[in-house]
C-alpha cells in the first residue's frame, strides 16, 4: 500500500530522518583525472580515463605537458579534458584539442608521469 504523503509503503513504522551538519563539513578533493573525448555523430563520447590522483599542482603540471590546441572549439575530433571531481561533482578545468599523432604522444606522456607521480615520488 502506498503511503498517500510520501510514496513510500506504509508498513506501520515511523518514517526515519537523517541529518547532516552541513556547516561541519570540509571540501574534500576526491581527485583528478584526465578523460579522452572523441568526437561522434550525438556529441562527445569518453573513449579513456586517466587517473591522475589528488594532488592539483601535480595534475595541471601534467596537463599542461601535453601537446595540442588550447583553443578547443565544439568541432574537434579528439579532446582531453583535466577534471576534478570534488564530493562527486566534475568541474572541467581546462581542454585540450589534439591530432592522432598528439593524442599518441600525449598518452605516452600521461602514462609516464602518472606511473611516476603515483609510484616514485
Amino acid at each position: 500500500m502506498q503511503s498517500k504523503t510520501g510514496g513510500c509503503p506504509d508498513d506501520g513504522q515511523p518514517p526515519i530522518y537523517f541529518f547532516l551538519n552541513v556547516s561541519k563539513m570540509k571540501r574534500v578533493i576526491d581527485h583528478y583525472r584526465i578523460v579522452v573525448n572523441m568526437r561522434v555523430a550525438e556529441g562527445y563520447m569518453e573513449t579513456g580515463i586517466f587517473f591522475i590522483g589528488n594532488d592539483k599542482d601535480a595534475a595541471l603540471k601534467i596537463f599542461y605537458e601535453l601537446e595540442g590546441n588550447r583553443e578547443v572549439s565544439s568541432s574537434s575530433i579528439l579532446r582531453l579534458d583535466l577534471i576534478e571531481q570534488t564530493e562527486g561533482v566534475d568541474t572541467i578545468w581546462d581542454s585540450l584539442e589534439c591530432s592522432i599523432g598528439e593524442m599518441a604522444d600525449n598518452i605516452r606522456t600521461i602514462t609516464k608521469e602518472t606511473f611516476r607521480l603515483l609510484n616514485l615520488d
